[in-house]
């Protein structure tokens, strides 16, 4: 009985730690970022902009035109960034998924370092160093924000 208690105590707490993983891309380096080299990929308790997601929308729409030039142009995209322990952009911006338009990919990055307020991310009741990524569709002369 005792081994059961003690396997059931160890699972309970190493479980939730197992969610949580540390990525880089190759090649990307976050430049401003508390401990360098470890920047979770988190599963709970996430960094988030505090400005809402819909006002962040708004603003993409009108910053880049280029969804409204090109009404009939679809695609999906994923931007990331870092985001670090003091709830700063620690940057370390990529495209994961490319829209297919380069300049495109790189007006998006752009604009999205242009959100500067930011909740941390927390990995066992700590602030860390996170990614943070933006998951976009465009279509219809929009830029729509799936986060």
């Amino acid at each position: 009985m005792k081994i059961i208690l003690v396997i059931c105590l160890y699972l309970g707490t190493a479980l939730p730690s197992f969610g949580q993983m540390i990525l880089s891309a190759k090649g990307v380096n976050p430049e401003n970022v508390c401990k360098p080299g470890n920047v979770y990929f988190l599963a709970e308790k996430r960094a988030k902009p505090l400005e809402s997601i819909d006002s962040i929308e708004l603003r993409i729409n009108k910053a880049v035109q280029f969804a409204k030039e090109n009404p009939t142009f679809a695609a999906t995209a994923s931007i990331q960034c870092a985001v670090n322990c003091n709830g700063e952009l620690g940057g370390g911006f990529h495209v994961v998924t490319s829209t297919a338009n380069q300049a495109l990919d790189a007006a998006l990055m752009e604009f999205f370092k242009s959100v500067k307020t930011w909740s941390p991310g927390y990995l066992k009741k700590k602030k860390v160093d996170s990614w943070y990524m933006w998951q976009l569709e465009i279509k219809d002369g929009q830029i729509h924000i799936s986060n």
